[in-house]
Parts: structure tokens; C-alpha cells; sequence
């Protein structure tokens, strides 16, 4: 004997009965309201939260691609330059100037004559004097590193000058040189007083 199909579910009837009388142009009305009110309410739509941005093995949040064909055909991505390296603050040491070919002895005043009168204790000092030497005696009035440095080799002076040409634009600072071009200074009428004064004493420890 076959056991009987045990109910599923339930099924819910509703059945309205309408008795009424109505003029003939209310009947819409009264259809769209009946309409209305057997329809089943819709359910309330819910709002989710965003979802949280999904992190990559770094701990960051992980970007969106970009998708490069949907950019239009006039328009360009920006393209944003990668940033230098910092320097690691190891400046270059300045290049040593050449050593011009000139005998300081074969003019009239040769430079170590000239030199004796002075005793200069600052390399500032050490430079107005050479540029003096070369604007009164060497017929040279725009110095540059290297006769400066020659004059350094030949009456020996410590050449621990990191740059030869820092204490030119340092002097020039001071307005003791101008400088018409560059990498050449002239020794200012300031300069020449200033060497004036080192010779009677009254030069003082500053150039």
C-alpha cells in the first residue's frame, strides 16, 4: 500500500468580495485603488556598507587598476617623473688648477722681493698679496686660480685649500676683487689699499 504525499508547504488564498455601485466614470478609480491595495508590499531596500579596501601583503590597501582603454583617444595619462636619488652630501673635490709656465724671477721685481715686506697669515691675505704682485709687476690684472696657485708652488705656501677659486669669490664678496668674466678677478682699488695697509702692520687678522 502506497503512503499517502505529506503536505510541503502552505499556500495562502485571499478572496475579496465587492459589492458596490459605482458611476460608470469611476470605475478606473476604483480598479486602480483595488489594483494598489491587493499588490504585496515591496521590501524595504536594505543599504550595505562599503566594503573595506582589501589589503596587500604590505599592510597597504591595494589600488585600483587603472583601466587604459577606457581613457579616451584625445586625452593623455599623466606621466609623473620619477624623483632623483638624494645626494649623500659627498661633495666633489674641486679640481687643482694647472701651474702656468711664468718665472717670477725675470721681472723687475721679482716676486720673492716683493713678498719680504709682508708677512701673510690668512690664505684672504696670501691672495690679495699674489694678485698684487701680478697687477703691479706681473702686467697681469685679471687673475685667475691657476696664477694664483703658481704663486702658491713657487714661494711654497700650504696649499690646503680645498678650492682655489672659493677665496677669489670670497674676496670679491668683500668687494676687494670685480670680476668682468667669468672664472677672472680684478683686484679692486680696495684690494690694493688693503695690501698697502698688510705691508705697515695695520692689515688686522681679517682680509
Amino acid at each position: 500500500m502506497a503512503k499517502g504525499n505529506k503536505p510541503t508547504g502552505t499556500s495562502r488564498i485571499k478572496l475579496i468580495v465587492l459589492d458596490a455601485e459605482v458611476a460608470d466614470d469611476q470605475i478606473h478609480t476604483l480598479t486602480t485603488a483595488l489594483t494598489n491595495a491587493l499588490r504585496p508590499a515591496a521590501p524595504a531596500l536594505r543599504r550595505l556598507p562599503p566594503s573595506p579596501p582589501q589589503l596587500t601583503g604590505g599592510g597597504e590597501p591595494e589600488q585600483e587598476e587603472m583601466d587604459f582603454d577606457s581613457v579616451d583617444a584625445g586625452e593623455e595619462a599623466e606621466v609623473i617623473p620619477p624623483k632623483k636619488p638624494k645626494s649623500n652630501g659627498v661633495r666633489k673635490a674641486a679640481p687643482t688648477p694647472d701651474i702656468l709656465p711664468i718665472d717670477f724671477n725675470a721681472y723687475e721685481v721679482p716676486l720673492t722681493t716683493f713678498v719680504a715686506d709682508y708677512k701673510p697669515e690668512s690664505h684672504l691675505k696670501r691672495y690679495l698679496l699674489a694678485a698684487a704682485w701680478f697687477y703691479e709687476h706681473g702686467g697681469v690684472q685679471k687673475v685667475t686660480p691657476a696664477h694664483i696657485y703658481s704663486v702658491y708652488r713657487w714661494l711654497k705656501w700650504p696649499t690646503d685649500v680645498k678650492d682655489f677659486s672659493q677665496p677669489l669669490r670670497d674676496l670679491k664678496a668683500q668687494q676687494f676683487f670685480t670680476s668682468s668674466e667669468k672664472g677672472t678677478y680684478t683686484l679692486h682699488h680696495l684690494g690694493l689699499q688693503r695690501v698697502a695697509e698688510m705691508k705697515n702692520g695695520s692689515g688686522g687678522d681679517a682680509a
